[in-house]
């Protein structure tokens, strides 16, 4: 898990903590997705189109939705989530919504 371990609800210093070591790790990730990710993993709000297909490993819709900065940061982005993210949240459409539901 990574990066999110221990962290149960969000707060400032937990949020800054994690996006400053993310963005030293993957400097290539836009600080919105960043957040998004931080946002969808710790809050559980659901993600847009694009992080949607990285989550469930569809590369057809992640590439298809990707703005030219999310296209150039695909793998740092594939990768951050293999190491950081807790990964019963994220690999299938089912694992997402059993997340999202805070199962």
């Amino acid at each position: 898990m990574g990066l999110f371990v221990g962290i149960r609800e969000d707060n400032d210093k937990d949020r800054i903590l994690v996006l400053t070591q993310a963005k030293k790790c993957y400097p290539a990730i836009p600080e919105s997705t960043l957040s998004a990710i931080y946002r969808y993993v710790v809050l559980r709000i659901p993600t847009g189109d694009f992080l949607y297909g990285v989550l469930t490993n569809n590369l057809i819709e992640a590439c298809g939705q990707a703005d030219e900065f999310n296209r150039v940061a695909l793998f740092d982005i594939v990768s951050f989530c293999f190491n950081e993210i807790p990964s019963k949240c994220w690999r299938t459409k089912e694992a997402i919504i059993e997340w999202l539901n805070g199962k």
